[in-house]
């Protein structure tokens, strides 16, 4: 973990678990960070009460819908476009730091 990332989940760890969701929702959580939120779900199923996947924890803790998803993936693509229209590279883990900040926290 970076420094940045130390401080930006520095007594917030659900945020990194929301970043996690945004990512996983367009497909680009890399495959270790699955991997671990895997591995810790029977914790965070005690510690949240629930019996789902760490991805339903978050989603009924955040009470997100099951479209929600889908709609981050949509509006990824959009932006994925827009900024190759621009020849800009858009790096997904900004983008869903940027989603998080703008409509969870």
């Amino acid at each position: 973990m970076s420094r940045d990332d130390a401080d930006r989940y520095a007594g917030r760890p659900f945020v990194r678990l929301l970043d996690c969701f945004v990512l996983w929702a367009i497909g680009e959580l890399p495959a270790d960070q699955a991997a671990q939120l895997t591995e810790i779900t029977p914790n965070l199923q005690r510690v949240y009460g629930s019996t789902g996947t760490w991805q339903e924890i978050v989603a009924e803790q955040m009470d997100i819908g099951e479209t929600l998803p889908g709609k981050l993936r949509t509006m990824w693509e959009r932006n994925t476009e827009l900024a190759r229209q621009r020849r800009e590279r858009l790096s997904a883990q900004d983008w869903a730091r940027a989603v998080v900040d703008q409509n969870f926290i």
